[in-house]
């Protein structure tokens, strides 16, 4: 599966910080994120898949990790990622107290109009 980025909208979709010890020990990363289907979804108060969680198992299983997927509000997130609480954030907004990893996907944002339409996004 390939994507191309090619609009401002791309962003990095995955952030992790250094692995504490335990976690490096363990092999178990746990990413979190709020709810943001079809990226990040959730049933019955658990991250189930998603197109970024789907992803994030398939890479880090690559590199021998287990994923653990926590549903919890994105700032909380961001903050137990900050104190190494868990491991990463899927979709983090762009934050200078995280180290992001090499994208593992690429978004981008469209918008679509009738033919006969005079809108057009401007940026």
């Amino acid at each position: 599966m390939s994507f191309v980025c090619d609009t401002p909208f791309c962003f990095s979709l995955v952030a992790v910080l250094i692995l504490p010890v335990p976690a490096a020990a363990s092999g178990v990363i746990r990413m979190a994120s709020d709810e943001w289907c079809p990226f990040v979804c959730a049933t019955d108060g658990k991250l189930t898949g998603g197109y970024l969680v789907d992803a994030t198992l398939q890479a880090m299983g690559a590199a021998g990790y287990l994923v653990e997927p926590v549903l919890m509000p994105l700032n909380r997130a961001m903050r137990e990622t900050r104190t190494g609480d868990i491991e990463g954030v899927y979709a983090p907004p762009v934050d200078d107290r995280l180290r992001l990893s090499a994208p593992i996907a690429y978004s981008r944002a469209c918008f679509y109009t009738r033919a006969n339409e005079k809108w057009a996004y401007r940026d």
